[in-house]
């Protein structure tokens, strides 16, 4: 660890809201950090970390969690603690499962979790009534938990780069969803009901293996972006 690093974190106690330690080829977090009970802002991404300490459940004034970039291959179940963080960024790591416990961040309303190897997502996501960017792009998904129709708050959902053979149901009950990304999974036909989503502003499809197009795709006149596979 950088001892330098720790140093200042620890003469920071109690002075800093903010604590910036992007790019610093960390493989663990100063512990002195876990004593700022006055943080809401902490960014360590971009650095060499293989897990989160238990002690970041503590920083209990945390409004944003960025931890991109790393090598993360687990979530500590305290992280379910901080219910006034609003936005967590999770991507660019090496993560295959989430702790249930992430269903107990209220306030949370941006969750990004692309590019990492979730195969399951946990269902009590369901409880994350204030979402409203979702960004599970380039995992391994076969499937999103039906749970989650009660986010009606999403108003933009990337799925995009997964193994989806369908369009989820619930979608169809998101409706202050604008922005949905379906590209680049396994998708081999459209259901009718999309027709019917209307608040739909963009809508990716591309690299799917749709077998037709039906009628109405056409006639989604609200879209300013249908992005379709290229046959």
């Amino acid at each position: 660890m950088n001892h330098e690093i720790a140093r200042q974190c620890s003469s920071a106690y109690d002075q800093s809201s903010a604590v910036y330690l992007s790019h610093q080829s960390l493989k663990t977090l100063p512990d002195p950090l876990g004593s700022m009970e006055s943080l809401t802002w902490l960014e360590v991404g971009e650095n060499d970390l293989t897990v989160l300490p238990d002690w970041v459940g503590n920083l209990r004034e945390l409004t944003w969690l960025g931890a991109s970039g790393n090598g993360l291959t687990s979530i500590p179940a305290t992280l379910g603690n901080l219910h006034r963080l609003s936005r967590l960024d999770l991507s660019n790591n090496r993560l295959s499962s989430l702790p249930a416990t992430l269903g107990n961040l209220s306030a949370l309303t941006r969750l990004d979790l692309s590019h990492n190897q979730i195969t399951t997502l946990p269902s009590e996501l369901s409880q994350l009534k204030n979402l409203t960017c979702l960004d599970v792009s380039n995992n391994q998904l076969t499937r999103i938990p039906p749970a989650w129709h009660e986010l009606t708050n999403i108003t933009r959902l990337d799925l995009s780069g997964n193994h989806l053979t369908e369009v989820p149901e619930w979608v169809r009950n998101a409706t202050r969803l604008t922005w949905l990304g379906l590209d680049h999974n396994s998708i081999s036909q459209l259901p009718d009901w999309l027709k019917d989503v209307n608040q739909l502003v963009w809508l990716r499809l591309g690299a799917n293996p749709l077998t037709h197009l039906p009628e109405w795709a056409g006639k989604m006149n609200n879209l300013i972006e249908f992005d379709l596979p290229i046959r």
